[in-house]
C-alpha cells in the first residue's frame, strides 16, 4: 500500500479458521513491515510461519496467537535463503549476518552457505536413518535428562553440496 509520504506498508494478518473462527471474523495476530516489501509467506509445518521480506526473515511460532520468535535482518548482506517445511539456509559472506542467523533461527538445522540436502541420519554419523521428527519432544513414556534434550545443528561451509 502507498500511503502519503510514499511509505510502504505490508500487513501480515493471522486468522483462526477452526470450528471457533468459522462464524466469525477472528483475528489473532499480525505485524506490520514498514518500508519492506514481502516477498513470501510460508508455513513450516503447523506451529510455524516464515515471512520473507526484502530487508530480512521474521519467524513466528504459536499459531493459535502468534508472536514473534525471531527478526532476522540483513539488508544487503544475504544473498540467498533457502527454505522447506523444517530447516531455514543463508547464503551469505557476511560472518557476522551468518553468527546471526545460526544464534536466532530456532530450528534441528540451521544452515550458513551450505545445501540442506545434508540432513540425514547417515552424513550426521548416526548411522541408518529410521525416521525424522519434527517435533521438540519425541520420547513417549518415562523420560530422564537424555530424552528431553533437544539438539540444534549448525551447519556451515563455503558452499558444499551433498551428491
Amino acid at each position: 500500500m502507498v500511503r502519503e509520504g510514499k511509505t510502504i506498508e505490508n500487513k501480515v494478518n493471522f486468522y483462526n479458521f477452526t470450528e471457533v473462527g468459522q462464524d466469525r471474523n477472528t483475528l489473532v495476530g499480525g505485524k506490520t513491515f514498514d518500508d519492506s516489501m514481502i516477498g513470501k509467506i510460508e508455513f513450516m509445518g503447523n506451529n510455524e510461519a516464515a515471512v520473507f521480506h526484502e530487508k530480512g526473515v521474521t519467524l513466528f511460532s504459536n499459531m493459535k496467537q502468534p508472536s514473534v520468535t525471531a527478526e532476522l535482518t540483513f539488508p544487503d548482506q544475504i544473498q540467498s535463503m533457502a527454505y522447506n517445511e523444517k530447516y531455514l539456509a543463508v547464503v551469505t559472506g557476511d560472518a557476522e549476518a551468518a553468527q546471526q542467523f545460526l544464534n536466532r533461527v530456532d530450528a534441528a538445522c540451521v544452515y550458513v552457505n551450505a545445501s540442506t540436502r545434508f540432513t540425514d541420519g547417515f552424513e550426521f554419523g548416526f548411522g541408518a536413518e529410521i525416521g525424522i521428527s519434527t517435533q521438540k519432544l519425541h520420547a513417549r513414556g518415562p523420560m530422564g535428562l537424555r530424552e528431553l534434550t533437544g539438539y540444534k545443528y549448525r551447519i556451515t561451509g563455503s558452499g558444499q553440496v551433498r551428491e
